[in-house]
């Protein structure tokens, strides 16, 4: 980034019950492409994409903070896109797959359409993230499952 230019800044908040937990494991995934950190004491997991831009993700009671800076607002805005609603396809193991529930939250450990139906976000959006965004990217899919009538 040349010194004329100012880095843009965005924060975001993404709310999830086990926040320390989810971080810690986005950094070991993406350990092997990025020099990610985790900061156990604050919580905070670092992902220095590049020299201009990166995000800090910080535990919160309610959930993950987000704070992404890129070196201007297109770059900015095409990032923030990667990870919007239409862009989520919903996956999981049948209810029964892994057997037991989580004893520090009473729920079934393969329980994870809750975290969708948690978040504050509208109906088509939900269904997009459970339906619409697989059968938009698999369209043979899509079509098998119409002639069934579904």
């Amino acid at each position: 980034m040349s010194e004329t230019e100012n880095p843009v800044t965005s924060h975001g908040l993404a709310h999830c019950e086990k926040p320390e937990r989810y971080i810690q494991q986005l950094v070991s995934h993406w350990g092997h492409k990025y020099a990610t950190t985790y900061d156990e004491g604050d919580g905070m997991g670092a992902f220095p994409f590049s020299d201009t831009e990166n995000a800090v993700m910080t535990a919160r009671p309610e959930g993950i903070a987000i704070t992404l800076v890129t070196g201007d607002k297109e770059r900015n805005e095409h990032m923030r896109d990667v990870i919007e609603n239409k862009n989520i396809l919903f996956g999981s193991e049948m209810v029964g797959a892994v057997r037991g529930i989580d004893p520090t939250t009473g729920h079934y450990f393969d329980d994870t359409k809750r975290y969708i139906d948690a978040l504050d976000i509208s109906e088509h959006e939900k269904h997009m993230i459970f339906e619409g965004n697989a059968r938009r990217v698999y369209p043979r899919l899509d079509a098998i499952l119409k002639e069934r009538g579904l």
